[in-house]
């Protein structure tokens, strides 16, 4: 492609910028320093295998996003002594990383380093279990306790991975008997369900030394808020906008269109309208399907090249 600055200066100036933010972005290295071998040596270093599981793991290292975090986690706690952290990050920026990054200086800085994980969903719980043993490299480290899985002896319990749901089934014969300090490094992941009912026994029994909440949306629609628990602050954030400012997230394009469905009659229960109902309403009218294959038409072009 042949591009002149005197009929289309716009491209060069933009292509010149892109490359300059590119040449001094941290995230990258010069690659005269080390060469190719530097680069074999560390995509063979960025994973390893377990012999017991034969499952490879990725080996994280700190984006500099991320390490900005953990240096603004740093000064909540030893500069104005926050314990109760909230961090809010845009998915894909590397929520749960970052926490077990901190979970790592903690278990190193002190001598116990019992961790409480809580989720509501048995795919978070797995991924984010994956994601500690990969930064720790320790493909042993952790129980599940959702769904079938669950703790097969005394220490298991000490690095537990466990659904809220299962928590409260469990909390009568099982976590109310456990002291308040039993746990020193409690993880509340999706932190804007903590107002829910589900995790007040949770944290009303509960007194870790650190206390950590994860979301990228700590703005609830019903008002409730999400910082209470968290000494009423952010602790550290990066939102939407700056994650694709700094490139580490796709820009993209989102258009509204007027929406013709009804919702007067469906039912409003728990802060929302029931689940079962809505998908009922939306999935079972042809003429709001027809609606949208129209507005498809409409603004893209090819639905091919749509991602």
């Amino acid at each position: 492609m042949r591009v002149t600055s005197v009929e289309n200066p716009h491209i060069i100036k933009t292509a010149l910028a892109t490359f300059e933010m590119y040449w001094n972005s941290p995230n990258f290295e010069d690659f005269r320093i080390g060469g190719i071998e530097k680069f074999n040596k560390e995509i063979h270093r960025n994973t390893f295998h377990t012999e017991t599981t034969g499952f490879a793991y990725q080996r994280y290292t700190l984006l500099p996003h991320q390490k900005q975090i953990l240096d603004k986690l740093r000064v909540e706690r030893e500069d104005r002594g926050n314990y109760k952290n909230l961090i809010v990050a845009a998915t894909g920026t590397g929520k749960t990383v970052i926490s077990a990054f901190d979970y790592q200086e903690f278990a190193r800085t002190h001598s116990r380093a019992r961790i409480l994980f809580t989720a509501h969903r048995e795919e978070i719980l797995r991924q984010s279990l994956c994601t500690y043993r990969s930064v720790l490299q320790d493909a042993n480290f952790g129980t599940l306790w959702v769904g079938s899985n669950r703790p097969q002896d005394a220490s298991e319990y000490e690095h537990l991975f466990v659904s809220i749901s299962m928590f409260n089934s469990r909390f009568e014969d099982f976590f109310a008997l456990l002291d308040s300090n039993f746990y020193d490094y409690i993880v509340i992941d999706e932190a804007h369900h903590s107002q829910a009912d589900s995790y007040r026994k949770l944290f009303h029994h509960f007194q870790p030394h650190l206390l950590i909440g994860l979301t990228a949306t700590p703005e609830r629609m019903d008002g409730k808020d999400v910082l209470a628990y968290f000494d009423n602050r952010i602790a550290a954030e990066i939102r939407l906008p700056e994650a694709i400012d700094r490139k580490l997230l796709c820009p993209f394009h989102y258009f509204g269109i007027s929406d013709t469905v009804d919702l007067q009659n469906v039912k409003w229960s728990r802060g929302g309208y029931d689940k079962n109902e809505l998908s009922k309403v939306y999935t079972g009218d042809d003429i709001r399907v027809m609606l949208i294959v129209e507005q498809l038409k409409k603004y893209v072009t090819d639905i091919d090249n749509v991602k």
